[in-house]
């Protein structure tokens, strides 16, 4: 097998890149060989966001999970609680998920939620979760 990639081979016009095309394969190679491991298949990890996020639960409950590996705490605010950092903490999961869940009738649509995350560097941060399904445009306090 030839060093030279195929998409060189198919395009002439490319040979004074190859080098780079070469490159982007490698890494493109490495960072799926990373996912496989971490989630199991590309697949498992392109449906991440039906494990993270905020999901109602048989039970009418809401399950919360927050992929946040390096932080130091989280916990769920909103108009829910009055915004309260400390009524609602998530616990530290597998593989760098945080997660909580809520009893039924805790939350309601529409409601505003953000996580307060406690970075590895101690800094406070509100942020809305990453794979939330509803983000409207609003004030928060």
């Amino acid at each position: 097998m030839s060093d030279i990639p195929q998409l060189v081979r198919d395009d002439p016009w490319l040979e004074s890149h190859t080098g780079d095309i070469q490159h982007r394969i490698e890494r493109f190679q490495h960072t799926l060989s990373d996912i496989s491991s971490r989630s199991g298949s590309l697949v498992a990890y392109a449906n991440g966001h039906k494990l993270t996020g905020i999901h109602r639960q048989p039970d009418g409950g809401w399950m919360i999970r927050e992929w946040l590996p390096k932080a130091k705490a989280v916990s769920l605010i909103g108009d829910f609680n009055d915004w309260n950092r400390d009524s609602h903490p998530l616990a530290p999961a597998r593989g760098g998920v945080w997660q909580l869940h809520l009893p039924a009738g805790t939350l309601a649509h529409g409601q505003k939620v953000k996580l307060h995350i406690v970075g590895a560097d101690g800094t406070h941060r509100d942020r809305i979760p990453a794979c939330i399904l509803r983000a409207p445009k609003v004030d928060f306090p």
